[in-house]
């Protein structure tokens, strides 16, 4: 089993959103008006 599975504790890691994440913004038209209004155009 991976080692990250086996934490000894529950962990969120949380991260900067990265210009490749627009991606996966795609199938929700609402999340991606908030990224725009957020972040702005590219």
């Amino acid at each position: 089993m991976n080692s990250a599975v086996r934490a000894p504790v529950p962990v969120l890691a949380i991260r900067a959103i990265a210009l490749h994440d627009i991606f996966f913004l795609s199938d929700r038209p609402h999340w991606f008006r908030n990224y725009r209004e957020n972040f702005g155009k590219f």
